[in-house]
């Protein structure tokens, strides 16, 4: 788990600060420092070691005959079994890394390469014979991979202010994307980042830039809608579940480190616990968990029932308002973009307290939500929906009638809601103003929307589709973009089993009562867990999410909203009224505030990231301990 920069020059002539750029991301690797330059090309690393401890890893890293370079960020979690089949192909290996496979597989394999990868990465690999640089990131997009392509120089970083430290004219917003974020809370949706000129390789694609351009492809999809693929394992679907996740937590066990879990008390990083303890009986594991005692959210007593069972080494973070704009500037700066959640800011302790404690590999169970189903009031519709279709053609009428009806016997003030807007699209825009959510903004920036891009319809039936809206576009990338700028502010490497390509694929191909079942989410990870998972966590139908008390964090910190909202910090631009934000928040903030907290939180970080990353780039994040020299490119 690293950060990458670099350029390569269409015209062979430019050179950047390769130095400045790999500098201004030192928080992703305090270890290790390397840079790479010849005429019209730059590669630059920041490393975190996690495999192979030793020299043997510092990036760039070169074959021995000089042809291939590379600076890679992530992890190919089945680097062993690659490595084993290149063996067996006549290839010499000289470290234990996974990167110097990566550089072995592509010699052997090309582009196609990345297919055989089980893992996340971004990686940039210079070919020196064909004089070209391969670019990839991994199927779902959990490593960044942002670039710029101005005037034939192309220029890429694990993060925008990687670009910006060699391009600093660059920095100007991408008023499509803030908008979209402001009036819909999307980001991270499709190529557009927060800054005008930077892009967002896509997930499960790659880019070939040369001397004769750039070129993109794509080389994973989700399956088609009738793809089924047993791959050997049980027919069983619990079976063949548990088989597949249990092998996702045991691959992603690989390191040279302590790996710990990141524990809400919830179904997900649970089941992740109750799998490590039931694959490594024997070995020391530490969890980490926010407690928000006195809340009604509060997961203390799961968070206990856990620990007392798996025999964990549990360290609790309590949480509290704090200095909470210093904390909101230094996320900012890490994000390159406001604030998509409040629960950024207790991850973002959970993360540093796990640092602190000597852990710098965690499991998380991120992702679970959108390939089962996690989410229950939003996908209450679509299930429904998924239901009723089912009818027709049914060869089990009663069963289906009989699931139907516990489905309808569910309905909740929450689905109503969700219901009368999956029914009527109008209703959410009717709900904003309602509350007074856009209120706020300018009637000029209002204006300034890109169109919104029909969504892709992939699957027929309704919850997949909703599913794979949430996993490919909708919600999961903004998680994953926060999750990766958190860990990495930390230095702290974030596992994810459930974004395991095996485990999505399996999880698409699975009929609707595997995912929900009698108003149970998350059917079949219930079922694939039972006598590994005690059944207080796997049974519970309760789910409290990721909950944050921000309305009163606020409120108990009124620097906040002066030194962000307030007419004088507002100032002379074009996104908020500031006679509105203040009829807004005397109104609302008192009255409706925990249904606006959500939107005040974004203006608030819009504004911090319009001081911090537009206006000054004033946050600067120390680097811990003495700062690695860079050395040169390592040739093996």
């Amino acid at each position: 788990m690293c950060g990458i920069c670099g350029y390569f020059d269409q015209a062979g002539k430019r050179q950047l600060d390769l130095k400045a750029m790999a500098s201004s991301i030192a928080h992703r690797g305090p270890d290790d420092a390397g840079l790479y330059a010849s005429p019209g090309l730059g590669l630059g690393h920041r490393r975190l070691s996690i495999i192979d401890l030793s020299s043997a890893g510092h990036q760039p890293m070169t074959l021995a005959d000089g042809r291939l370079t590379i600076v890679f960020n992530g992890e190919i979690y089945n680097y062993i079994e690659l490595r084993n089949e290149l063996a067996g192909l006549g290839h010499r290996f000289r470290t234990k890394t996974d990167t110097e496979v990566i550089l072995v597989a592509y010699s052997q394999w090309g582009m196609d390469c990345v297919k055989r990868f089980n893992g996340m990465w971004a990686f940039a690999l210079w070919d020196d014979g064909k004089k070209s640089l391969f670019c990839s990131r991994d199927r779902f997009g959990v490593k960044p991979f942002y670039y710029l392509l101005k005037d034939g120089l192309f220029v890429f970083g694990s993060e925008p202010k990687a670009i910006l430290a060699a391009m600093p004219s660059e920095r100007r917003p991408d008023w499509g994307t803030l908008h979209q974020y402001l009036t819909r809370g999307v980001v991270m949706d499709d190529e557009h980042s927060f800054y005008e000129s930077i892009r967002l390789l896509k997930p499960a694609h790659n880019i070939v830039v040369s001397r004769d351009g750039l070129r993109m492809s794509r080389f994973w999809d989700y399956p088609a809608p009738d793809q089924r693929d047993a791959g050997g394992l049980p027919r069983e679907p619990a079976e063949q579940f548990k088989a597949l996740f249990l092998d996702s937590v045991k691959l992603r066990a690989r390191s040279d480190v302590e790996v710990g879990t990141t524990l809400s008390g919830g179904l997900d990083s649970s089941a992740i616990a109750a799998a490590f303890r039931t694959l490594f009986p024997q070995q020391r594991h530490r969890s980490y968990s926010a407690t928000f005692e006195g809340e009604g959210y509060d997961e203390t007593e799961y968070i206990d029932a856990m620990v007392s069972a798996y025999r964990l080494e549990s360290t609790k973070i309590p949480q509290a308002a704090g200095n909470l704009l210093a904390e909101l500037r230094e996320l900012v700066w890490h994000l390159d973009s406001p604030l998509i959640s409040p629960a950024i800011v207790p991850l973002h302790r959970v993360l540093k307290t796990a640092r602190a404690s000597g852990t710098i590999v965690l499991y998380d169970g991120q992702g679970a939500d959108e390939i089962l189903a996690g989410y229950d009031n939003q996908l209450y519709p679509p299930y429904l929906h998924s239901l009723l279709r089912g009818l027709i053609g049914s060869g089990a009428l009663l069963d289906q009638l009989s699931e139907i009806w516990g489905a309808l016997s569910g309905m909740t003030r929450a689905r109503s809601l969700f219901m009368a807007r999956y029914l009527m699209p109008w209703a959410h825009a009717w709900y904003r103003r309602a509350i007074e959510a856009d209120a706020a903004l300018m009637p000029d920036f209002k204006a300034m929307g890109r169109p919104v891009s029909k969504a892709v319809r992939r699957y027929t039936d309704p919850l997949d589709q909703a599913l794979y809206l949430a996993h490919s576009k909708v919600i999961l990338p903004g998680l994953l973009h926060y999750g990766d700028a958190v860990s990495m502010a930390s230095s702290v490497e974030y596992r994810l089993p459930f974004m395991d390509y095996r485990l999505v694929e399996y999880a698409f191909s699975l009929p609707t009562r595997e995912k929900i079942r009698a108003n149970n989410t998350k059917s079949i990870l219930r079922d694939a867990t039972k006598g590994m998972l005690i059944d207080k966590i796997r049974l519970r139908r309760s789910k409290n999410g990721f909950s944050t008390p921000m309305r009163r964090w606020i409120l108990e910190s009124p620097e906040v909203l002066d030194e962000t909202l307030s007419a004088q910090a507002l100032g002379q631009q074009n996104i908020f009224s500031p006679k509105a934000i203040v009829a807004v928040l005397n109104k609302q903030f008192g009255t409706q505030g925990e249904q606006l907290a959500p939107y005040i939180l974004r203006w608030v970080t819009t504004q911090i990231w319009l001081q911090e990353c537009i206006q000054r780039s004033g946050y600067r994040h120390r680097e811990r301990g003495s700062t690695p020299q860079i050395k040169p490119v390592l040739q093996l």
